[in-house]
């Protein structure tokens, strides 16, 4: 039998590992949850948490009677992650055609996102911004070719390329570690023409293991699914309800919401709202998982300018300045309306004119029609002061409408 103290003393060894293990533990646990406590939640905060950029709508511009002139309107705009589309399995040459299918892209556009897909490490390239709402249901709905989550055997390739049962069963057991059923499967597929699940749900390890191996007969199933690393980003669109009327004076903003012309740019300051920075939540591969203050306002948006301008004044002047033209086919024209007493201006009509809706259509093909005579064009002196000597003899009587006057160049 075993002496009595040589028990004890094993068990006090035992007890003092024990101990010894549990204040290891101990200390380990002193040691992340308060000497390297900040580190930690540093590291934590830079893996998991992120900003994100809001910039409110731009206020509204209105006539004289609160009619709405230009609006902000939602609006999706479209990016894609480059690295999330290949991890994905989805051929860039695939991806670039469904979206141009949905998007009718431009030439510049294209060359944009090719570039930006052929580029190893680049995670984010816009494809189109401000996108209307036919646009955004089509790119919703577009699909591409992109490997599935699981693995099959084609017999009659990995025949072709001169492999055998043992040697695919090899190659496979390397990254997969196959079980005996999978064993089976293969070398009883093998001398057959019919394709075999070898394994469904994959790992992103493992099939991203089975694509780089490129095991004879062995592939990675393709389905059809919306396209991988697409990203849709809430925005604001601006809108002129009311078409081209009051063109000029409104003006518009470029694709980030900076006025560029008319009452768009000399009233920025004011229409333009302050961007706000919300706190986001992210999971280890980047994707969104909450947002700080969703729930904050809505609605939030730049003041409101109200102009003089009356809509129905504007729409007649600019009605009866379209029949003068195409009466007398001048180069330009323009007409005011304006209240003598005030200075108000109830109507602000230019030809040509244009839809601010499409500026940058008008902008590719002919950037003249921005140009506003009214205000833009160089006039001299005497020929504004003629008209008021004309009203002035009109007053008073000196002349009528049909009053021939000979002008012989000098006073």
């Amino acid at each position: 039998s075993v002496p009595l103290a040589r028990i004890a003393g094993r068990a006090r060894v035992f007890l003092g590992a024990v101990l010894l293990a549990y204040a290891a533990l101990a200390g380990r646990m002193v040691q992340l949850q308060y000497v390297e406590h900040e580190s930690f939640r540093e590291a934590n905060q830079r893996q998991t948490a992120s900003s994100q950029r809001r910039t409110p709508s731009r206020g509204p511009v209105t006539d004289v009677h609160g009619q709405p002139l230009a609006v902000s309107v939602p609006s999706l705009s479209c990016a894609l992650d480059p690295q999330a589309l290949r991890d994905a399995g989805a051929a860039p040459l695939e991806v670039l055609a469904a979206l141009d299918r949905a998007l009718k892209l431009s030439p510049h556009e294209l060359d944009q996102v090719h570039r930006a897909l052929e580029r190893q490490g680049a995670r984010f390239v816009w494809v189109r911004r401000r996108l209307s709402a036919a646009e955004g249901e089509a790119l919703r709905a577009a699909q591409v070719r992109q490997d599935m989550s699981a693995c099959a055997l084609d017999p009659a390739r990995a025949r072709a390329a001169g492999a055998t049962p043992q040697s695919v069963q090899a190659e496979l057991q390397k990254f997969l570690g196959l079980s005996s059923q999978e064993l089976r499967r293969i070398r009883q597929a093998f001398p057959g023409e019919s394709r075999v699940w070898i394994r469904r749900r994959l790992s992103e390890e493992q099939r991203q293991a089975v694509r780089a191996a490129k095991v004879p007969g062995v592939y990675l199933p393709r389905t059809h699914a919306a396209i991988p690393g697409l990203l849709l980003q809430n925005e604001f669109r601006r809108s002129c309800p009311q078409g081209s009327l009051a063109a000029h004076v409104l003006g518009y903003p470029d694709i980030d919401g900076r006025g560029l012309e008319g009452t768009e740019q000399s009233c920025d300051s004011f229409l333009r709202a302050v961007p706000e920075q919300r706190g986001m939540l992210r999971d280890a591969h980047r994707r969104a998982l909450a947002l700080d203050g969703a729930a904050a306002d809505a609605e939030a948006q730049g003041l409101t300018v109200e102009l003089t301008l009356d809509s129905t004044v504007q729409m007649i002047a600019e009605e009866e300045l379209a029949k003068a033209v195409e009466q007398y086919r001048p180069v330009g024209a323009c007409a005011l309306v304006m209240d003598p007493y005030t200075g108000e201006i109830y109507a602000y009509a230019t030809y040509p004119s244009y839809d601010a809706n499409d500026y940058r259509a008008i902008a590719a093909d002919d950037p003249s029609r921005f140009i506003d005579p009214i205000v833009s064009e160089v006039y001299e002196p005497g020929s504004v002061f003629k008209m008021l000597t004309a009203v002035a003899g009109l007053e008073q009587r000196v002349v009528t409408p049909t009053t021939k006057i000979n002008d012989t160049g000098t006073l």
